[in-house]
């Protein structure tokens, strides 16, 4: 304290105490940066598992309908598994 009753701080002090904030503040960006990326990175890998599950679901799909309409066909020309099973 000085004669006056208010408190003196070093020029030297501030001058430490804005260059640690800001450190700490570009430090934070930089984080939020990294972060924001390996977040679009993460997106762009689910995305493309997604697509890649749809793609085996819709493949999936495709070979049910298959033996759908072979079953049907067999079915219908006589050779149906239910007659098969009876004839024996």
């Amino acid at each position: 304290m000085n004669g006056n009753g208010y408190v003196v701080i070093p020029k030297w002090f501030i001058s430490f105490l804005s260059f640690t904030v800001s450190v700490i503040f570009v430090g934070a960006v930089l984080w939020a940066w990294q972060m924001s990326s390996d977040v679009a990175a993460i997106k762009a890998e689910v995305r493309a598992q997604n697509e890649l599950r749809g793609a085996e679901l819709e493949d999936i799909r495709r070979r049910l309908a298959r033996h759908d309409d072979l079953l049907d066909r067999l079915q219908t020309s006589g050779f149906g598994l239910q007659e098969r099973r009876e004839a024996r």
